[in-house]
């Protein structure tokens, strides 16, 4: 007989652990792929409802007819070195005001407008009984991924307290408080150092003095007591990412904007303080 005749073929032994594994990988790849999906999904949808919003209550208006831009009022806003309000295109007065009537009539729990000229951010501001409540839901209460920006439920929506924090996601499409991550660059405080907050019947510059890298826990999130107002300005101000010239004081109102800074489920986040300046 030949060599052949005499071979015994033995069955090949299959593999069901590597088999397993592949199709794990490919499960993940697969689900991994649907949630970047679902969450550019749900981006868009919150883009083109703010979008639609934003047409709906928000008008623009020429800010050197609604405003006085006279030197003595204007001579102490020195947000930074060199900053010069007659030369710069930065604004200091906000170019849109925005109907409340209307906002109020079809979403009552929006307690303010937040403006920042140049950049994406130019929502309505929601105020739930607890800070779940906005995380994931739009501000006509549709549940999404990107949710709505909205104030902490304990502080006064009229501002009468010392700090207030507004909260939104930072979106990989820049929506939300997705450009609050760019204060971390000096430069870029010095193109935006100024934002508006609207009321029902007041308007304001948020005149931003200091940016931090913090977690969710910090107690930043807290209200000082009185005692302890100067030492919270001054940890803004010595961790700040940025340079401010802003002059803070006790007896000023501040508005933090908070924002994540890490993957989805952690704890970090970057923080915004600007002072609130009625005009």
């Amino acid at each position: 007989m030949s060599n052949l005749e005499n071979r015994t073929d033995k069955p090949r032994k299959i593999n069901y652990f590597g088999i397993a594994i592949k199709l794990i990988l490919v499960a993940v790849f697969i689900f991994s792929v649907w949630q970047v999906v679902l969450y550019f999904r749900e981006g868009n949808k919150e883009e083109n409802f703010n979008r639609s919003l934003a047409e709906t209550v928000v008008e623009e208006v020429d800010p050197e007819k609604e405003y006085d831009y006279s030197s003595d009022v204007i001579e102490n806003i020195t947000p930074f070195e060199g900053f010069d309000p007659d030369s710069a295109q930065t604004l200091i007065y906000p170019d849109i005001k925005v109907d409340f009537k209307k906002l109020k009539e079809k979403y009552p729990k929006a307690v303010g407008w937040i403006y920042s000229p140049g950049t994406p951010i130019n929502y309505p501001v929601m105020q739930g009984k607890d800070n779940a409540y906005f995380v994931d839901r739009l501000p006509n209460g549709a549940e999404n991924a990107a949710g709505s920006i909205f104030m902490d439920y304990r502080d006064s929506a009229d501002l009468n307290d010392f700090t207030h924090v507004l909260y939104g996601h930072n979106m990989k499409n820049n929506s939300m408080f997705g450009t609050i991550l760019d204060y971390r660059k000096d430069g870029y405080f010095k193109e935006h150092p100024f934002m508006f907050y609207f009321t029902e019947d007041k308007t304001y510059r948020l005149e931003l003095f200091a940016g931090l890298n913090t977690i969710a826990t910090s107690s930043l999130y807290t209200e000082p007591e009185a005692d302890k107002r100067q030492a919270f300005i001054d940890s803004a101000f010595a961790g700040s990412t940025f340079s401010s010239n802003v002059e803070v004081t006790t007896d000023d109102k501040i508005i933090m904007m908070s924002t994540c800074s890490g993957a989805v489920g952690q704890i970090n986040r970057y923080v915004v303080f600007a002072k609130i300046v009625e005009i």
